[in-house]
């Protein structure tokens, strides 16, 4: 879930990505995933917890098939990027 505002200045509940990271760690502790467009930053850590038990065989996939990340890189943050 991502909160869509206007207005970007920072106020009393931090800023809209403050926001949408407080909502998304909310989601996630109700057994949520997340949308990979989103409006969320997210590191590795977060993907393997988004992907659970897939991570280790998609970054063993992408190592064999995409050894040079000719595929690009996407919203997807590699631990081995």
């Amino acid at each position: 879930m991502d909160s869509i505002r206007r207005d970007t200045r920072r106020s009393r509940c931090g800023t809209p990505l403050e926001q949408n990271r407080r909502l998304w760690e909310e989601g996630v502790a109700l057994g949520g995933t997340a949308y990979p467009i989103g409006a969320v930053p997210m590191s590795s850590g977060d993907w393997a917890r988004h992907y659970g038990f897939a991570w280790e065989p998609l970054q063993a996939a992408r190592r064999r098939y995409d050894p040079d990340g000719v595929f690009g890189r996407g919203p997807v943050a590699w631990a081995d990027a």
